[in-house]
């Protein structure tokens, strides 16, 4: 048994044995020992910290909770001891550099940055002048602007380089304290320089001013600055809130959608958006589990509206960026398109084979050349067709009824009878996996009509069976009237024909021509269509 004790490395929570925490204490003590009061001895100290917490949590996982005493030697073996790193440096102090090389990692350069540090970046991780990853995406602006908007991708997907180990990594270059020394000691070397550069800078301005004084155009120079600073940051906080109300309304209008919120998520030209869940059932089935499509739609449409979210509210208020979002939304966004297409090609392996199955109906021919078109009366479904339809594909319309349960609507066309008889031709489709399930398919559906004297009934729904998804199913009515008679419809027949957009059509000797029967109730057909 082990004494275990709990630390606290740059600011991440450790479990480490007596051991480790003896062999750890006296190692980081050696290394304040040996900085003494070097210049940037708080930086260097602080990054060793942090590179060191990131090795421990390499060592942590599920199964193993505590820092050991073999993970701090494996970690100094890393970092180097006081006594390698004073043998690579030289006279002048400033440690020499070796030709390793570790994985490199794609980060932004705060450092040599213009904009965001993407150019910087990338060239940094190729060993390349950014002035020439610069110059492609100015080149790349008369390309229709393509560079301007992976500027602003790659800006928002890779991590910026916060810490010397970063910048180390995005260089390629070892981590360990000598490396950390020597690139905390050089950003020290350059920002003096700049302060330097600057106070002579400063100091000549203004013994220039002290002997003449600002001239006209420099104060206007200076004013037009101003006037444009002021200008662009009114405009990036005017973006900034136009892209935080944007991706809020993008996000309830996803979650909406995907949980069913409300029922009906729009109504255009009186037609009906279900929801997903609606949409789930009619496609999938009342007992399959769609949480995974849910899952892959709010990723993959959800994440570009948080990210436009977070980044209007980034330049609203401008504060601290958290680590890493940006390439952590990207990794998520790219699960949900994986799911999207997997779900989407498994989904459409259920539509794969379509069937259909032809019945021609037994009609009485009217005595009087008039064929009255009605539906059933005693049908108690008939209420259920006041109520505003959705298509689901195509012109294929359903009516949901009550507990969420879907009615299909037949479609139903017209069309000049080849002689002088009456017909009624009936086609009942669905699809399947197979050519054998589709047939099954086709078997359950159900749509009754019949014929009493010059009375033609119909049913006002298509039946199938509780449960049963929708697979393609689609039932068709096909009425040839003879030229010189008479077709009449009652009102419930209309709502029929209102709501499933059918139509009159022609023969091949007048095609596309097409007749709205909503209005009239009774249409004679001549050589040249319903009148």
């Amino acid at each position: 048994m082990k004494k275990t004790l709990m630390i606290n490395i740059s600011g991440i929570i450790f479990h480490i044995d007596e051991d480790a925490y003896i062999l750890l204490n006296d190692y980081l003590e050696s290394i304040k020992k040996h900085f003494g009061n070097s210049e940037g001895r708080e930086e260097i100290i602080h990054d060793i910290e942090c590179r060191i917490a990131e090795l421990l949590q390499q060592k942590i996982s599920d199964t193993k909770q505590v820092v050991l005493e073999g993970d701090i030697m494996e970690v100094i073996g890393v970092m180097g001891l006081p006594r390698q790193f004073d043998a690579e440096t030289g006279g002048d102090g400033q440690a020499k550099t070796h030709a390793v090389h570790v994985q490199k990692r794609f980060f932004r350069d705060p450092d040599a940055k213009i904009l965001g540090g993407v150019c910087a970046g990338i060239g940094a991780y190729f060993h390349l002048d950014p002035l020439w990853v610069r110059t492609f995406f100015i080149i790349s602006l008369f390309a229709g602007g393509l560079g301007i908007l992976l500027y602003f991708i790659l800006w928002v997907v890779i991590p910026e380089a916060g810490t010397t180990a970063e910048k180390l990594e995005m260089r390629g270059e070892r981590i360990n304290i000598s490396s950390i020394e020597s690139s905390i000691r050089s950003e020290i070397s350059h920002l003096k320089s700049r302060i330097d550069t600057m106070t002579n800078g400063t100091g000549r301005r203004e013994k220039k001013k002290k002997s003449s004084g600002p001239g006209v155009p420099e104060l206007l120079i200076n004013a037009l600055v101003s006037i444009l600073k002021v200008t662009f940051r009114i405009v990036l906080i005017i973006l900034g809130i136009t892209f935080v109300l944007t991706g809020m309304a993008i996000i309830i209008a996803i979650l909406a959608f995907a949980f069913g919120w409300g029922g009906v998520i729009a109504v255009e030209h009186n037609e009906i958006i279900p929801s997903l869940p609606v949409l789930a059932s009619i496609f999938l089935g009342t007992k399959v589990k769609f949480v995974f499509i849910q899952f892959s739609l709010i990723l993959l449409l959800g994440i570009p509206a948080l990210l436009m979210f977070y980044n209007g509210l980034w330049l609203v208020i401008r504060f601290r960026r958290i680590k890493n979002f940006g390439l952590n939304a990207f990794y998520f966004w790219i699960l949900g398109l994986i799911l999207a297409v997997f779900f989407t090609l498994k989904i459409a392996d259920m539509y794969r084979f379509g069937e259909v199955k032809k019945e021609k109906v037994a009609l009485h021919q009217p005595k009087h050349d008039t064929l009255n078109v009605s539906l059933v009366n005693d049908d108690s479904l008939i209420r259920y067709l006041d109520r505003d339809p959705f298509t689901i594909f195509d012109d294929i319309q359903m009516i949901e009824g009550e507990n969420n349960h879907l009615y299909l609507l037949p479609s139903i066309e017209i069309r000049v009878s080849s002689d002088s008889l009456f017909g009624v031709t009936k086609y009942i489709y669905a699809r399947g996996k197979s050519p054998q399930e589709a047939r099954e398919r086709i078997e359950k559906v159900r749509y009754e009509v019949s014929s009493n004297d010059s009375l033609l009934l119909l049913k006002p729904f298509v039946y199938m069976p509780k449960g049963e998804s929708w697979r393609g199913h689609e039932v068709k009515l096909i009425i040839d009237v003879p030229r010189g008679k008479w077709i009449q419809f009652d009102e419930g027949t209309r709502k029929i024909f209102h709501h499933a957009r059918n139509h009159y059509y022609l023969d091949d000797e007048f095609p596309g021509s097409a007749v709205d029967i909503i209005s009239p109730k009774t249409l004679r057909m001549t050589d040249y269509g319903l009148e």
